[in-house]
């Protein structure tokens, strides 16, 4: 039998000794194996497994279940000659040619420097992550197995960059928040380390950081913060500038933000941990996206714990999201509670945003990543929206507001409304110079424009470049600044480098629809298809009333995997077609529709009459020359000359 590797930090997945991933592995065994590398002697009874794997199933299904599952395991072994795990009497043992890589992490001798660069390889991200951890007991296993096993990563870490140079540290702790995001004790240290190099706008940003994600539950100490409120900005003395005032002008105004889990019932329910498990959900995912300040959990159950309850007295916050359990009791369907959820505007006292959610014990757990992003996603929207509504009109809109109303028209892909957006990020920068989504935004209709003219101005990519270099050293944790990097990358032809920093970007903000957009495109352009098809598909799940650039995205996909008649479909529902007829024009000759062809052409080219096939297929980004070939034949066969 072939020796196996498994990963169970990260995704889950099972790997052959040649390295390639074998996924027709029962899912369902993930679990089993996990539970095995957790007990003693990597060994469990029959029993056991079928009553942690089936906790609530009638007497005698769990040991069925098991045998079933095992049974499939058997079949996966014969088929791939991999021994998985042992039979031994009525339990179970892992086989001995089986690695794991949790059992790595325990068993290592992490505490050289050298060793860092293998551990952060080794811990890709959270034990089962995608593997909700929801009210039952395998999901209550599941928490407490996670939290200890990032408590012992993030302990291993910080045992292993002792001695190393102060960038080697600052880099591994950055990579290890990326994948133990929730963290305090890696923030704490980074903004020590940043603090001693002298390096204090970004300790602040990481002190905001930990306020946002921790409250004042484990608050650094005066002493420790002493540096960053003792040195003056230029709108500042020296006495007047704190930790809280400097994250304040940084932030620029964003929304301050604050989700009350429901009012816990005298007995614990499952409906009431699935719904704070959601809570907890909705709101990393609303940090990953940066578009409000997010106030920490912790902070939030003792509100609603405490006896008045008054928010606007406990913390300062703009709105105010609240949270009722509907639908329990022995009157109401088995297992169908609702989440009711609504956003408050707190200066009005308006709900401007509401909705119920099921909490399904059959499919809710299936679901909780993608319903935990849509709620995140429909409260950004929904406060945008109201922030541009309340400030339309005002003579003295703050920087947020020009960054919106830059956001709002980058949604539409033509020069004026590139241009214009341009202008609201300047606006924005003039008042806030160091909000780092301005600049993203800036470096963003910077190269949107280079690619509507495609004159090749590199000019343009330098310019666009700066400023992502300036979002990011306002906010090396901000992903948009990694995003635009990317794609100044992509188009000055650097594609190595472009999906580096695609990579970083998706580390910091794994869950946003708009990078993940520009991933796929810029996959596409290095020729990776596959994987760029993945990425944008996802983009439109997250995100599925989406912006033309999406759509655009998607539809250059499709032509490069050959799936014409989709790319055409793609591209019907991008609003403004004038950037897209060269596209249309080569999948529809593709396609056979010789007409389409011609009409997408002829409108191309009465505003581009100049328009030189050769001179801008040279000058488009795309990494295999066959990719290069396939458009330009496709645009031949349109008629384009």
């Amino acid at each position: 039998m072939s020796a196996a590797h498994f990963t169970l930090l990260g995704e889950p997945a099972l790997y052959s000794d040649q390295g390639v991933r074998l996924p027709s592995f029962p899912k369902k065994a993930h679990l089993l194996i996990a539970f095995l590398a957790r007990a003693q002697q990597r060994k469990a009874s029959k029993r056991e497994l079928a009553e942690f794997l089936w906790p609530v199933a009638a007497p005698g299904q769990g040991a069925r279940n098991l045998r079933q599952l095992l049974f499939r395991v058997r079949q996966f072994e014969t088929a791939e000659g991999i021994q998985v795990v042992v039979s031994e009497d009525d339990s179970i043992v892992l086989a001995g040619k089986i690695s794991v890589d949790l059992l790595v992490l325990e068993a290592g001798a992490w505490t050289n420097p050298e060793k860092i660069e293998d551990l952060l390889a080794l811990y890709r991200g959270p034990f089962l992550q995608g593997v909700p951890t929801l009210g039952d007991p395998v999901g209550q296993w599941l928490f407490q197995h996670r939290h200890a096993i990032e408590a012992e990563f993030v302990e291993t870490l910080l045992a292993a960059i002792v001695g190393a140079p102060d960038a080697i540290q600052q880099s591994a702790l950055a990579r290890g928040i990326a994948v133990a995001s929730s963290n305090v004790g890696l923030r704490r240290e980074l903004m020590s380390n940043l603090i001693k190099q002298g390096q204090l706008p970004e300790a602040r940003r990481v002190l905001r950081d930990i306020q946002l994600i921790d409250g004042h539950q484990n608050f650094p100490p005066p002493r420790e913060l002493a540096p960053l409120s003792a040195v003056p900005t230029a709108s500042a003395t020296q006495a007047d500038v704190t930790p809280e005032t400097q994250a304040a002008r940084d932030y620029a105004g964003v929304p301050h933000l604050i989700i009350l889990p429901p009012k816990p019932s005298a007995e614990p329910t499952t409906e009431q941990f699935m719904a704070e498990a959601l809570i907890d959900d909705v709101t990393i995912a609303l940090t990953r996206l940066r578009s409000v300040s997010i106030l920490a959990p912790h902070t939030a159950r003792q509100i609603v714990g405490s006896s008045s309850g008054n928010v606007s007295a406990a913390i300062r916050a703009d709105y105010v999201v609240t949270t009722r359990l509907l639908g329990l009791g022995a009157r109401f369907a088995a297992h169908r509670a609702k989440l009711s959820v609504m956003l408050e505007k707190v200066s009005t006292s308006n709900v401007i945003w509401g909705e119920s959610i099921v909490l399904d014990h059959e499919t809710s757990p299936i679901q909780f990543a993608a319903i935990a992003n849509g709620i995140a996603l429909s409260l950004v929207d929904a406060i945008e929206r109201s922030k541009l509504r309340s400030f339309q009109a005002s003579a003295k809109p703050d920087a947020y507001i020009h960054y919106l109303n830059g956001q709002r028209d980058l949604q539409i892909l033509d020069l004026p409304s590139v241009r214009r957006a341009r202008n609201s990020f300047k606006e924005a920068l003039a008042l806030s110079p160091h909000f780092a989504p301005a600049h993203a935004g800036f470096a963003q209709s910077l190269i949107y424009e280079w690619v509507m003219r495609g004159r090749g101005d590199i000019d343009v990519l330098n310019r666009a470049r700066a400023a992502a270099e300036r979002a990011r050293d306002a906010d090396p944790l901000f992903g948009g600044a990694h995003q635009m990097l990317g794609r100044a990358s992509l188009f000055a032809g650097d594609f190595s480098t472009s999906l580096e920093h695609f990579s970083q970007a998706d580390a910091l903000n794994p869950h946003h629809a708009d990078m993940l957009c520009d991933f796929a495109d810029t996959l596409m352009h290095s020729s990776l298809d596959a994987r760029a098809n993945a990425k944008i598909e996802l983009a439109i799940e997250l995100n599925p009333l989406a912006p033309d650039a999406y759509w655009w995205a998607s539809a250059g996909i499709k032509f490069f995997l050959g799936d014409y008649n989709e790319a055409l479909r793609h591209i019907e529902k991008i609003k403004n077609q004038e950037p897209v007829l060269r596209l249309t024009a080569a999948a529809a000759a593709m396609a056979g529709q010789d007409s389409l062809a011609n009409l997408a052409r002829t409108r191309f080219l009465k505003t581009d009459p100049g328009f030189n096939l050769d001179d801008w297929i040279n000058v488009l980004p795309v990494r295999d020359a066959s990719h290069r070939q396939h458009y330009r034949d496709a645009l031949r066969k349109a008629g384009f000359k």
